[in-house]
């Protein structure tokens, strides 16, 4: 048998070859058009009908899952966990608000009405949106000058009782059961109410700095727990007369109720801090000589 001779032909680059390599190459030479739309082979977009049905219900049973479990757990939450009639967190206790007053301290002229209007106003807006308020009955002593005292150097502030839902207060009501820290005042209001001391959350105001200036309250020194305090039955108006000018004044308001705690060291938890001045625009007067 005759010896086969190899005769080499050249150099020659042994190139390898990758799986699928011409499928991939014959699928890069279809025509854009062919990609998007192929009769022949009925694909859209390189799928067939088939293929695209497979995809769309697999995604949509995966949605409905995650949905049935999401439905599951907001209605454990709605119906189990959470009370529709009261919040999720509540607070123990109802928190004091001044009105009006958006910082600690504000100063303001009693002479000049383009200082006092935006006070006023903003009490009367307050007021406005409480229940039961009627402007001709409620706090009428207090805005004798239509602008709730402030310019006639007698200004008003509001205590506000925060709301709170499910809150029942325990009150002092007789004098032997308040506590030794609480002011002379209340005493004084206890006996100014001798009879009808049961029920009350009584509030105290005073100057830290000063003996004066006077405080009046309006209606009554007391939130009165039979009303149910809503609306305006959770407003006291506290009047301050004799205010000395020109000079900040910290004044502290406190509420007194077994379940209430005072914490001296946040305003708001069982007592209210803020400061006022009140000032006077001072004219300066130059005399005039006449020359003869």
């Amino acid at each position: 048998m005759p010896q086969d001779i190899v005769v080499p032909a050249g150099a020659y680059k042994l190139r390898k070859q990758f799986r699928h390599e011409e499928t991939v190459r014959r699928k890069k030479d279809i025509p854009w058009s062919k990609k998007i739309l192929n009769l022949e082979k009925h694909q859209l977009f390189g799928r067939t009908a088939w293929a695209w049905f497979r995809i769309v219900a697999f995604y949509m049973v995966l949605y409905i899952i995650i949905a049935c479990i999401l439905l599951f757990w907001i209605l454990i939450l709605i119906y189990a966990i959470i009370n529709g009639d009261e919040p999720k967190w509540k607070k123990e206790f109802p928190g004091l608000s001044i009105i009006p007053r958006k910082l600690s301290t504000f100063n303001y002229y009693s002479d000049i009405l383009d200082e006092v209007y935006p006070i006023a106003d903003q009490i009367d807006d307050f007021l406005n949106k409480l229940k039961g308020y009627k402007d001709d009955i409620d706090f009428v002593k207090c805005n004798e000058d239509k602008l709730w005292g402030y310019h006639a150097k007698t200004p008003c502030f509001f205590v506000k009782l925060n709301y709170i839902i499910g809150f029942e207060a325990r009150t002092y009501d007789n004098v032997s059961d308040i506590p030794n820290s609480a002011p002379d005042e209340l005493k004084e209001h206890f006996k100014k109410h001798e009879g009808d001391t049961e029920g009350k959350i009584w509030l105290t105001c005073n100057n830290k700095d000063w003996e004066k200036p006077t405080f009046t309250y309006y209606p009554t020194p007391y939130y009165d727990t039979d009303t149910g305090l809503r609306g305006v039955d959770r407003i006291i108006a506290v009047q301050l007369k004799d205010m000395p000018i020109d000079d900040y004044m910290g004044i502290v308001c406190k509420v007194w109720a077994k379940n209430i705690p005072i914490d001296t060291q946040v305003s708001g938890h069982g007592q209210a801090v803020f400061k006022i001045n009140m000032k006077v625009k001072k004219i300066s007067v130059t005399s005039t000589t006449k020359k003869p």
